[in-house]
This record gives structure tokens, C-alpha cells and sequence, in this order.
């Protein structure tokens, strides 16, 4: 195996982007009973980063190096023996970016047979990770120089943080959309719908108007929101979780935590179509 640096003598902020990684892993192994599963490299551009201690949106400038930093964080859990290798995905769904081979990509394809170790990595970096934000801000362990404000902004983001997702929307390269591994649509490439939906998936969690569509997005949606959140296969709690939808705006919300299916009071989804493995 290729030495390393270990991860206690690693920067915060470097451990905190390996972290990232790993975490993400975890996670898509958790919700996909698939063989394979698939990374992003690129952020949202709403994307709201928490591991710096604060928390704060990622502008499209900071995209492309933070996909790089995504790699890197990668080629460590590699040489670690945690992830076994990756292949490049060809997705210019959420922009164009080159792992400095010239090969652009926008996300990876993880074997789940070449992840070994996962959980023992991701307590080892859990407790590390705790001990340099406590070195970073050492104030954290008393609260006795916060304000309630500021431990009240910082118990939500604790909150958000830790919430677990349980349902979560996929956008494949040949435009099926998958919640978790259940198929609920495949739309017909450069269609209203495939254009449409192409933006909500990488612009998820805000509300978004027709007029940003024509001016931004440099097309005009002609169809109703509401006709086309049924043409992508949304109905009843499913389009009651992921979508809020009026005659001029539609706001797309995915994830899905416990805590949004609480506050939305549904229990859990159930699904009609078959799981695709």
C-alpha cells in the first residue's frame, strides 16, 4: 500500500474533506441496494457547507476546485485502502470539469465489492475530526464565551448535519430518475420535461420561477409546473415530499431527511414500480 500521511497529522480542514467523501460514500451505500454506486463531484450551487465550522453557500467560482478537492479527498480513501478504485462517469448534466488527465466528467462509479473498511475508516476520522475542531475552536468544549444566539445557530447546524436522509432523487446519464433504486420515470432526451427536470435536479432546495427558467436556464417552460411534476412520475406523498409547486414557481426538495417526512406528515413513501437492481 502507498504511504500516507495519517489522518491525526493531517489539517482540519483537509480531514474535514476527506470526511466529506467518505461520509457521501456511506451514505449512497445506505440508500442504494445497487452493485454500483455513483459520486458527484460537483457541488450545487446551493450547496450549503457545514464542515467549516460555519455554514455558507458554494458559488459557482468555488465549483470547479471544490471537485478537485472531492478527487484528491478520493485518491486518499484509495490509498488508504478504503475505496479500491473508481471509473469516470461522462455526466455533463451539472457542467464539464477534468481530473487533470484531460477526461471531463462531472461524477465517478464506486463498486460496492471495492469498499472495504468503510465504517471502521469513518469512526477512526469521526473522532479525529471532533478533536481538531475542538483545537480549532477550543471555546466549543465550555460555551462560556457564546451567546444563546450563537449556540442556538450552532445546535441547528448540528441538527442539519446529523439528520439522516431516506429518500433521495437520482438523475442517470440516460435520464431515469430514481428515488433511492426505485425507477419512476425515463424521460425522452431534450424534452420539456428532461430540460426542466435537468434544472431542478442541480439547482434543488429553492424556489425557482419561469422567468428564471427563460432568462437563466435560456428556455420557456410551456407546460403547467403542476403537469409536469405528474409527467416525471411524482404523485401523491411522492410529490407531496420532493415538491411545492404553484402556476409560476416550483421548488424541488432532495434530499429527504426523517425530519422533512415528519414535518410534511407522511410516514414513510411506498412505491408501485419495481426496484431496479
Amino acid at each position: 500500500m502507498t504511504e500516507i500521511t495519517p489522518l491525526e497529522e493531517l489539517e482540519f480542514t483537509t480531514i474535514a474533506k476527506i470526511y466529506d467523501v467518505a461520509f457521501k460514500i456511506q451514505e449512497e451505500i445506505q440508500l442504494l441496494s445497487s452493485s454500483e454506486i455513483f459520486i458527484g463531484m460537483l457541488y450545487s450551487s446551493n450547496l450549503m457547507i457545514h464542515y467549516f465550522g460555519i455554514a455558507r453557500p458554494v458559488e459557482s467560482s468555488d465549483k470547479m476546485e471544490l471537485a478537485k478537492v472531492r478527487f484528491a479527498a478520493l485518491r486518499y480513501l484509495i490509498k488508504s485502502g478504503v475505496v479500491a478504485g473508481y471509473s469516470i462517469c461522462y455526466d455533463t448534466n451539472e457542467g464539464v470539469i477534468s481530473d487533470f488527465s484531460g477526461v471531463c466528467y462531472t461524477m465517478v462509479k464506486i463498486k460496492r465489492s471495492d469498499i472495504h473498511g468503510l465504517n471502521e475508516f469513518l469512526l477512526k476520522i469521526n473522532k479525529i475530526y471532533k478533536e481538531k475542531l475542538r483545537q480549532e475552536n477550543p471555546e466549543s468544549s465550555t460555551n462560556k464565551l457564546k451567546t444563546k444566539k450563537q449556540s442556538s445557530r450552532e445546535n441547528k447546524l448540528f441538527k442539519m448535519s446529523s439528520e439522516k436522509v431516506v429518500y433521495k432523487i437520482k438523475y442517470t446519464p440516460t435520464r431515469e430518475i430514481l428515488c433511492n433504486d426505485i425507477k419512476l420515470s425515463k424521460l425522452n432526451f431534450d424534452s420539456e420535461n428532461d430540460n426542466v427536470f435537468k434544472y431542478l435536479f442541480n439547482n434543488p432546495n429553492r424556489k425557482i420561477t419561469k422567468k428564471e427558467f427563460k432568462e437563466k436556464a435560456k428556455f420557456a417552460v410551456g407546460k403547467s409546473f403542476h403537469k409536469i411534476v405528474e409527467n416525471l412520475g411524482f404523485t401523491g406523498d411522492l410529490r407531496k415530499a420532493f415538491f411545492n409547486v404553484s402556476e409560476q414557481a416550483i421548488f424541488f426538495r432532495n434530499p429527504i431527511t426523517k425530519n422533512d417526512l415528519k414535518n410534511l406528515g407522511i410516514s414513510e413513501l411506498k412505491f408501485n414500480r419495481k426496484a431496479i437492481i
